[in-house]
């Protein structure tokens, strides 16, 4: 931290990029080097799911948007790979630069995530506003809520980034049991078992994406949830 320091000081060097490599990968230690003089942060062992997520919800939605003619949930599908896209990306390149920047992003999108996932379920199960308007509800009020603290100071909170995390996956979870209503309400065996996959796989996403939020809390845990939402996008794509 002190030779990044000297080194922001002069004036010879100060335009050189200064990057710390450290298995330190808590958002505090992250601000601290940053605050002393480094331009970037990598954490070892270099984590590159987001950037994959990133990468393959991309693709996924482009390969969507230029098909010529498609129907309405394909449409709300690209929809929910653009959000994906945007939050994985902010969330790989705050922990790559710590640029307050991306953590807005990531905040905000993080926020939009369960809105547009909840109107993606809608035209995919064929459920009507009257029907899903407590979940609209809640992922609206959450979008706001993102907004909000991703433009103002809050941003900078770690309690507020934790409500907000906590309200999106309260969002996503009310998404998921739309999932479980229509797999309990149909008649045909062959629909509910392609709905039981569906809730499996929504259900795992949804569970491993918030046990990625447990490394800022501290608690040593394996990040699965880029990669088991990667998956369940590729088995998403292939039912629609």
């Amino acid at each position: 931290f002190e030779l990044a320091h000297q080194l922001a000081q002069d004036p010879q060097l100060a335009e050189v990029p200064r990057v710390a490599f450290s298995a330190d990968a808590m958002p505090d230690q992250i601000h601290r080097a940053r605050d002393k003089g480094f331009s970037g942060y990598l954490t070892k062992p270099l984590d590159i799911r987001a950037l994959l997520a990133c990468i393959v919800s991309l693709a996924l939605m482009v390969s969507i948007l230029l098909q010529p003619s498609r129907s309405r949930a394909l449409t709300a599908f690209a929809a929910l790979c653009g959000a994906l896209f945007a939050y994985y990306l902010g969330d790989f390149l705050v922990v790559l630069t710590a640029a307050e920047l991306w953590l807005r992003v990531a905040v905000a999108t993080g926020a939009i995530v369960p809105w547009v996932a909840l109107s993606f379920f809608m035209e995919f199960l064929g459920v009507s506003a009257r029907a899903a308007a407590r979940g609209r509800r809640i992922a609206a009020l959450g979008v706001v809520m993102g907004v909000v603290i991703a433009v103002s100071p809050l941003v900078e909170r770690q309690w507020a980034r934790y409500l907000m995390a906590a309200w999106s996956f309260g969002a996503l979870t009310v998404t998921w049991s739309l999932v479980l209503g229509r797999m309990r309400g149909t008649s045909s065996r062959v629909e509910r078992q392609r709905l039981l996959y569906l809730a499996v796989g929504a259900g795992g996403a949804i569970a491993f994406s918030a046990t990625d939020e447990l490394v800022a809390l501290g608690i040593d845990f394996p990040p699965f949830g880029a990669v088991v939402t990667t998956l369940f996008l590729f088995f998403l794509a292939q039912t629609l």
